[in-house]
């Protein structure tokens, strides 16, 4: 009777773990076909404002057009960096971009956001890439480097609309050299943050053998067969007690000080600057001022909540869960699709909350151009102080 038991338990646990397994791979396969969707909406979207920038802004715009055009192309290659991070996703793109309805019978997925014990981790499966080991490791932390940029660029956005709405002196003194050197704060950021991921918390033989039986439970994958980001806070010792890894609160560390200040940035500066839109609102408020200050309300308001909820808040929460060693296990994967959705969502304010950019669109899209609307949009001027307003009035 006993060995039918046994038998009856190792059937039944091993039909739980082929269960385990089907599940893992259905939801990696689920991110990833969103992760495709919404890098195909990010070209589409990105190349379009741009496109718009370059046509149809106003003359006041000034620098901020640079600024929108830098942030445009960066989230451009932000997409394109996801695709290319996994080989058959690039693969796949090229041949699957013109029958998109075809994309969601994707099954392989190389990239892999989860979450174990005290680990969060960035895998990407290296078994059926062309790239060796070490070039998807040097692009994985790439990727993750490009993470870091934009929390860079959260905040430089949020500091020019500040400098413009105030009417600061320091924009007088902006050339193409000092621009530069304020567009390099992103370059930093995302070399710290990649540093970060290829170092104190790169691929490590701990972690390896941490996270061996569960990714081998959950995605049915061998640990020599991907490379791997991530903290791994309480490594597990021969003798059975836990220890506090340095390298990855040092890591760790250097990754909330960069969430830090950007968040800070843009609530300082994005109050900062509500503040100014209100006091450049004349007294006598006419219909034509008060739907400019909803443009321009609205427009901050929506340009602030996207990167909070979809990359902010995500990364935080799981960084925090791995640190007070609580398992979220696959729900981690829901920040590959946040993160994934930001450069796809990020240019809709603008395309839709700025006049002169909606106007443009609606008459592409509806095929009728019209003419007198282009020139008007590269002819309207505003003084310094109002530069910002005359975004959302052209």
């Amino acid at each position: 009777m006993w060995y039918k038991t046994k038998s009856l338990y190792e059937t039944t646990h091993h039909s739980n773990h082929t269960v385990v397994k089907m599940i893992g791979k259905s939801w990696t396969a689920i991110q990833h076909n969103i992760q495709i969707g919404f890098a195909i909406i990010s070209f589409t979207l990105n190349s379009t404002l741009i496109l718009l920038i370059l046509r149809h802004s106003p003359k006041s715009l000034g620098l901020y057009k640079y600024l929108m055009i830098y942030i445009s192309a960066f989230e451009f290659l932000y997409s394109l960096m996801d695709i290319i991070v996994k080989p058959s996703s690039l693969l796949n793109f090229l041949v699957l971009t013109p029958y998109f309805c075809k994309i969601f019978l994707l099954t392989h997925v190389p990239q892999i956001f989860h979450s174990y014990g005290s680990t969060f981790l960035v895998m990407v499966n290296v078994k059926e890439s062309p790239f060796s080991l070490n070039v998807a490791l040097f692009l994985a932390a790439v990727y993750c480097g490009f993470f870091g940029a934009s929390m860079a660029i959260f905040g430089l956005h949020f500091i020019y609309r500040y400098l413009v709405a105030s009417g600061s002196k320091h924009l007088e003194k902006f050339n193409i050299s000092k621009t530069s050197f304020f567009l390099l704060a992103p370059v930093v950021y995302g070399i710290l943050w990649g540093w970060v991921a290829y170092c104190p918390v790169g691929q490590n033989p701990a972690t390896g053998e941490h996270i061996r039986s569960n990714i081998l439970e959950t995605f049915d994958l061998q640990v020599e067969d991907t490379v791997y980001i991530g903290p791994y806070f309480y490594q597990k010792q021969p003798n059975g007690t836990y220890e506090i890894d340095m390298q990855s609160i040092i890591g760790m560390s250097v990754v909330y000080l960069i969430v830090s200040s950007s968040f800070f940035t843009i609530f300082y500066f994005g109050i900062k600057c509500y503040r100014c839109i209100s006091k450049l609102v004349p007294s006598n408020d006419s219909y034509r001022t008060k739907q400019l200050q909803s443009h321009l309300f609205w427009a901050l308001v929506t340009q602030t909540m996207i990167p909070v909820i979809l990359m902010h808040t995500p990364v935080t929460l799981v960084y925090a869960f791995a640190l007070l060693d609580q398992d979220i296990g696959m729900l981690s994967g829901f920040v590959s699709m946040t993160i994934a959705a930001y450069p796809a969502l990020d240019p809709l304010p603008s395309l839709f909350i700025i006049p002169c950019f909606r106007r443009a669109l609606k008459n592409y899209l509806t095929c009728c151009p019209k003419p007198n609307e282009r020139a008007q949009d590269s002819t309207v001027t505003a003084p310094r102080t109002g530069s910002i307003m005359s975004i959302a009035n052209a």
